[in-house]
């Protein structure tokens, strides 16, 4: 507890500089807290990662407490939470562990070193200042506590939250800047609460959260990347009789013997497999004319040269065959999340459950 309230002061202390004296900043403060506070301060356990870093002043972090989850957000406003999130009040030693805990970013303002000279760093008569949270809460941005049904799908992979991340983002169109079509966002929704889905949520996480469609489409095609490898790697492991999941086996022989898979032949092979209904639609949204034997290999073949177009940007993959530039990116990643569904599903042996997972 002792070492919250330093960092948190601390870093007011930064803030508010030469205006007030050392001998004032030295003095012991910390945040007013109650028995039930002090018991949140010490057994709150929170968990983040870079995945979860929305922008340099938002951020989502899970925490744990007396076996229940919860997923923190910060400066994010949540405005339709989902039906699995329930909003709790953040007292004071829940606010000292966050802010302490992921570095919650301080709201600048004109006079915030003269606000914190007023109501924070004034002269102390007892050993230790107590500061009430409200007034210590308002330097900071802002705090959104849910806890999540345990029972949802949302918390089955609780190490890493990004099930519920998602879940966060849906219900908070500020942070999606870019205007995803519904369907996109219903699949979205449906995914995160499947507990068999084995698509790679950090990426789709990006994706939605990206300020470009391009960004957008290049995140959701890595989804699409990872499974390069899978289909060969699971014909030679059932050829040898491996147990191991395909995936682990695939970074293995990379790591030890350098194989990779063509991309261009990955990818083919990967479109192959899917309905004809679905090549159809990709046809016409890349705009390529199909063959007469294989309507697959066309549209496979385009998307991995928008995909070069987005990550080399040189002026050959500006124009491709005489085609302008491509801007149909959120059409086309709508469709790509129907890909991804049915090869994660197709693939999904591929992928060693989680130690954590729940059935729900």
């Amino acid at each position: 507890m002792i070492e919250a309230n330093q960092k948190l002061f601390a870093r007011l202390a930064d803030a508010v500089g030469d205006l007030v004296s050392s001998q004032v900043l030295q003095q012991k403060r910390a945040v007013q807290t109650d028995r039930d506070g002090k018991r949140w301060l010490q057994h709150l356990d929170i968990r983040s990662s870079s995945h979860l870093l929305l922008s340099s002043t938002s951020s989502l972090a899970l925490g744990e407490y007396e076996g229940d989850h919860y997923l923190v957000a910060v400066g994010l406003e949540v405005t339709t939470p989902p039906a699995e999130f329930e909003c709790i009040p953040v007292n004071s030693g829940m606010f000292t562990a966050i802010v302490s805990e992921l570095q919650v970013p301080l709201l600048r303002s004109m006079d915030l070193a003269q606000q914190l000279h007023e109501y924070v760093f004034y002269p102390l008569e007892g050993e230790v200042g107590l500061i009430d949270v409200e007034i210590v809460r308002r330097f900071f941005e802002s705090i959104d506590v849910f806890r999540i049904d345990p029972t949802s799908g949302l918390v089955f992979d609780r190490e890493f939250g990004l099930r519920a991340a998602i879940a966060a983002i849906l219900g908070a169109p500020k942070a999606r800047p870019l205007e995803w079509p519904a369907t996109s966002l219903e699949r979205l929704s449906y995914m995160i609460r499947d507990p068999d889905e084995q698509a790679p949520f950090h990426l789709l996480l990006r994706a939605i959260t990206e300020t470009r469609e391009d960004s957008a489409f290049l995140a959701i095609y890595r989804c699409v990347e990872q499974l390069f490898p899978i289909p060969a790697i699971a014909e030679l492991s059932d050829a040898l009789g491996l147990s191991h999941p395909a995936l682990q086996v695939a970074a293995t022989i990379e790591q030890h013997l350098g194989w990779r898979r063509r991309e261009d032949d990955a990818i083919a092979h990967l479109f192959g497999e899917l309905e004809a209904p679905l090549i159809d639609r990709l046809l016409q949204i890349v705009g390529v004319v199909p063959g007469e034997e294989n309507r697959s290999k066309p549209v496979a073949k385009r998307i991995y040269e928008l995909r070069n177009q987005c990550v080399h940007y040189r002026p050959v993959h500006g124009t491709t065959n005489g085609k302008q530039q491509f801007n149909s990116w959120l059409a086309l990643s709508d469709i790509l999340l129907e890909v991804i569904q049915h090869l994660y599903s197709r693939y999904s042996g591929a992928f060693a459950r989680p130690q954590n997972a729940v059935a729900v």
